[in-house]
């Protein structure tokens, strides 16, 4: 029996976007999932993402989407 194992999950609302790097090649952000709703999950976002979800996640986010993704901001030293 062939199984799969790759895990495609469906947002439904994304919240709190911020950059994660000066390279702005990654977003923070909530994420309400339909297979986990009502709950609000942290989730990280890259084009390279291994998962669908999080590819779209992302080129969502950065086309505007989702609302303005907040600038990264460094951690104080």
């Amino acid at each position: 029996m062939a199984t799969n194992n790759s895990t495609t999950l469906t947002p439904i609302a994304v919240r709190n976007m911020r950059w994660t790097n000066t390279l702005s090649n990654h977003i923070f952000m909530e994420v309400q999932f339909q297979e986990f709703a009502p709950q609000w999950l942290p989730f990280g976002a890259n084009s390279q993402d291994a998962h669908e979800h999080g590819q779209n996640l992302f080129a969502n986010a950065v086309a505007g989407l989702y609302g303005e993704i907040a600038p990264y901001v460094p951690p104080v030293k």
